[in-house]
């Protein structure tokens, strides 16, 4: 990536040939610009903790996951399988969950509970709370939209 030349670029050996998404051009553009030295808060919060998150994270921002919910709600292991071949860690919430290192400083932890007779599957998506410090919220939407994305593919 370069700043000067306002450009994104895949390393050589990359996992995908093709260009990024400007969605993910945008996100790493304001990662660089807005990150900062702090450690993590070693607290999972959800989008709607975070500040303005309650309101945001509604209606047309609210994080895509139902795809995901109908394609793995009775298959948690496929979920695991799928995060875990993008480079996801496993961790031990739900019936299946997934640590994506998504940026320096940028853990997104998502959670499956799978479905059954009495309720139905459902997915969460979880950050460290430092993460506000690092993201707008917009760019905290479109993050996990591009992992959505990824998984769902």
């Amino acid at each position: 990536m370069s700043l000067r030349a306002k450009n994104v670029e895949l390393l050589p050996g990359s996992a995908s040939s093709a260009a990024p998404f400007i969605d993910l051009q945008v996100i790493l553009i304001t990662y660089l610009l807005n990150a900062q030295e702090i450690p993590l808060a070693h607290r999972l919060v959800a989008g709607s903790s975070l500040k303005g998150g309650k309101t945001f994270f509604q209606g047309a921002h609210r994080f895509p996951v139902e795809p995901l919910v109908e394609r793995y709600g009775m298959d948690p292991t496929g979920f695991l399988d799928k995060g875990l071949s993008l480079g996801a860690t496993q961790e031990g919430y739900g019936d299946a969950g997934l640590r994506f290192s998504a940026l320096p400083r940028i853990p997104v932890v998502m959670v499956l509970w799978q479905g059954d007779e009495e309720f139905p599957a459902r997915l969460s998506v979880l950050f460290d709370a430092s993460i506000e410090r690092h993201l707008p919220l917009d760019a905290i939407y479109a993050l996990v939209s591009e992992i959505c994305r990824r998984i769902g593919g």
